[in-house]
């Protein structure tokens, strides 16, 4: 099958076959590929007095350019989009909940005083004052602050609060497969309808 001039197709083969290079991004010679100089212009940069350039695919995934119905418009020779992406603002999560599950570890008051939490868990404590015989005296409950209140799970407002996401950025593209793309330079030269 022939291909035409700039026509991109992908390969899976790691080299850009006769009459075709790698959409890498580079400037060509106008002088050198004149016949796919006159088909993509300067979309893809150059100066359009000796270089132009062509398509840079490298970690894209390709887009028809135009509007479909309720799409925003896409500009050929424009990129959008980016690999990661770092939610730092409230705005930018959902509101959401998460469940805050609270355990007596032991019986003994003194024992859960003292006690050291096990690998991957978190805890919240209620501190005790306590009598030489380990009795409790006094429990101060702190995640309240209501006087008198003793369940343990109303917590007060400023216990927790919400917070942004990192600044980490995090993997923001699609599953994808590696291959290299190359645009057709000599083949037939495309007329349109």
């Amino acid at each position: 099958m022939d291909a035409y001039i700039g026509e991109v197709r992908a390969f899976g083969f790691l080299f850009a076959p006769e009459g075709w290079l790698e959409c890498t991004g580079q400037l060509c010679p106008i002088q050198q590929y004149q016949a796919l100089y006159a088909v993509l212009g300067t979309t893809y940069g150059g100066d359009a007095r000796t270089t132009f350039g062509v398509p840079d695919l490298r970690g894209c995934a390709v887009m028809g350019a135009g509007q479909g119905p309720g799409l925003t418009a896409r500009t050929a020779g424009s990129y959008y989009g980016s690999e990661g992406i770092a939610l730092t603002m409230q705005s930018q999560l959902p509101t959401h909940n998460h469940t805050v599950t609270m355990e007596m570890v032991t019986a003994d008051y003194q024992a859960n005083t003292l006690a050291t939490p096990v690998a991957n868990s978190s805890w919240l404590s209620r501190p005790l004052q306590i009598t030489g015989a380990g009795t409790p005296a006094n429990t101060i409950n702190n995640f309240t602050t209501a006087a008198g209140v003793t369940v343990d799970t109303a917590f007060s407002p400023l216990t927790l609060s919400a917070t942004a996401g990192g600044s980490a950025a995090h993997e923001n593209r699609q599953p994808y497969l590696s291959m290299i793309y190359c645009i057709c330079w000599d083949g037939l030269f495309p007329t349109a309808n």
